[in-house]
């Protein structure tokens, strides 16, 4: 079911729209990143509404960003966890 969210998540970035990777504030197109949200406790891929932000594959791949963006977001420990896994599939 990630699977899908994951792949659903690109229908709504735009072609030419830049959006800032909130690791290491790069800016690249909103395709290819990878948005992200928290919603009721749960770390999610972007379903349409909400709050969200944005990773790049570069930042991805850093062990540390995990805890990085714990740090920004204020993520609990099971949040991290889906972190984990969302990040896994994407790549």
């Amino acid at each position: 079911m990630v699977e899908k969210k994951i792949s659903n998540s690109l229908k709504y970035s735009s072609k030419n729209a830049h959006r800032m990777c909130i690791c290491c504030r790069e800016r690249y197109l909103q395709g290819l990143l990878l948005r992200l949200c928290v919603m009721d406790d749960k770390m999610s891929v972007f379903c349409g509404f909400g709050r969200s932000f944005y990773l790049c594959l570069e930042c991805m791949k850093h062990p540390k960003v995990l805890d990085k963006v714990a740090r920004i977001k204020k993520l609990k420990d099971e949040q991290k966890n889906q972190l984990k896994e969302i990040i896994a599939l994407w790549q």
